[in-house]
C-alpha cells in the first residue's frame, strides 16, 4: 500500500475531481473499514511482522484482503462525490492509484455496480453514475417511501435518544434518517435504504450548490422525534422529499454541465 494518504487521478487521464467537479489532486484519507452494510466482510488476514521484542517471538499485523479496500475506498469516492457525472472508471487505473492489482478492483467494481452506486455498460467498463432530472426525482421518491414505510413500522413503540447537533444539516438528516430505519428492524429495509443514499450522496452535494437545506428542516424533524409525534412528522417527511425533487432539473443541469466542461480539457 502508498500509505493511508492517496491522490486519486481521474481514472481517464484526464483531470482529477473533487464534488462532481474535476478540477485537481483531491487528497483524502479513507478508512480501511468496510462499509457497514458489508455482511459478508471475512475476517482480517493474518501477516508474520518482524520482531523488535527480542523473545523470539513474532509480532502480527492485521490487514483486510485487496478486494474489501479497493470495495471501501471506491464506496466512499463515489459517495463523496469524487467522481464525475459519468466519469469513466479505468480498471487499471484506479488499481495503480490504491496500489492494487486489478483484479481486487475490477470485483469491487462490479459489486457497486450491482448496487447501483455505479454503473456498468456491456463492452464499454465502468462508469460514475450520470443520473437525469427523472432518475433524481424517482430516486427521492424512493427514499421518501422508505422513510415512511419505517415510520410505520416504528408506530408508537419508537423511543428516539437525543440528538445530535454535529455536523452539516444534510450530514445530521441522513444520520437521522438512518437511524429511523434501523429502528424499523426490517432488515431489507435498511439495506434499501442504504442503497438508495449511496446513490443520492453525490447528488446531494451539488444540491447544497443549488438548494442548500436549511437547519431549520433538521430541527423541527429531530425534535417531532424526540417527542415521539410520528403523525406530525409523516407529513413534515413527505414535504421534504417533494422539496428536494423539486430542484432535479437545476441540479442535473450543474452536473452535466461540470461534465462537459470536463471533456474540453
Amino acid at each position: 500500500m502508498k500509505g493511508a494518504k492517496e491522490t486519486v487521478f481521474k481514472a481517464c487521464g484526464k483531470a482529477q475531481t473533487t464534488c462532481g467537479l474535476l478540477t485537481k489532486p483531491v487528497e483524502f484519507s479513507f478508512d480501511p473499514r468496510p462499509p457497514r452494510d458489508e455482511r459478508d466482510d471475512p475476517p482480517c488476514q493474518r501477516l508474520p511482522g518482524r520482531s523488535d521484542s527480542g523473545d523470539g517471538r513474532r509480532n502480527v499485523v492485521k490487514i483486510r484482503d485487496p478486494y474489501h479496500l479497493a470495495l471501501t475506498a471506491l464506496t466512499q469516492f463515489a459517495g463523496a462525490g469524487r467522481f464525475g457525472w459519468g466519469m469513466p472508471l479505468v480498471t487499471t487505473a484506479v488499481a495503480e492509484e490504491l496500489g492494487l492489482s486489478p483484479t481486487p478492483v475490477r470485483e469491487a467494481l462490479a459489486r457497486l455496480a450491482g448496487e447501483g452506486v455505479i454503473e456498468h455498460r456491456p463492452g464499454r467498463g465502468y462508469f460514475a453514475l450520470s443520473p437525469s432530472s427523472s432518475d433524481i426525482i424517482e430516486l427521492y421518491e424512493l427514499h421518501g417511501r422508505l422513510a415512511q414505510w419505517a415510520l410505520i413500522r416504528c408506530g408508537s413503540s419508537l423511543v428516539w435518544p437525543v440528538a445530535e447537533k454535529a455536523g452539516a444539516p444534510q450530514e445530521r438528516l441522513e444520520r437521522l434518517f438512518a437511524q429511523l430505519v434501523e429502528a424499523s428492524g426490517n432488515g431489507a429495509l435498511v439495506r434499501a435504504h442504504r442503497r438508495t443514499v449511496a446513490q443520492l450522496r453525490p447528488i446531494r452535494i451539488v444540491e447544497e450548490r443549488v438548494a442548500p437545506l436549511p437547519s431549520e428542516v433538521v430541527d423541527r424533524m429531530e425534535g417531532l422525534l424526540s417527542q415521539a409525534r410520528l403523525d406530525h412528522l409523516s407529513p413534515v417527511v413527505e414535504t421534504y422529499h417533494s422539496e428536494r425533487a423539486a430542484h432535479a432539473q437545476p441540479v442535473f443541469a450543474m452536473m452535466r454541465k461540470s461534465a462537459e466542461s470536463i471533456d474540453q480539457i
